[in-house]
């Protein structure tokens, strides 16, 4: 599964952040239907999560960050 994480706890998540350049606070769901959540205009989410990733990169609202 390509959303699996990692095994080791102890190992840092890497993350991709975005900027929400329409709303400071929503929810935009993936093409699963699984929510994520805007907070403060900004959102992160796992490198990992290529659902998400994905789902953010073709939004034109999203903006990533470096």
């Amino acid at each position: 599964m390509a959303n699996k994480q990692s095994d080791d706890p102890h190992q840092p998540v890497a993350v991709a952040a975005f900027r929400d350049t329409r709303f400071t606070s929503r929810q935009i769901f993936t093409a699963d239907l699984r929510p994520l959540l805007v907070a403060v205009g900004r959102i992160e989410v796992s490198t990992s999560d290529t659902d998400a990733v994905a789902c953010l990169e073709r939004h034109p609202d999203f903006e990533r960050l470096e």
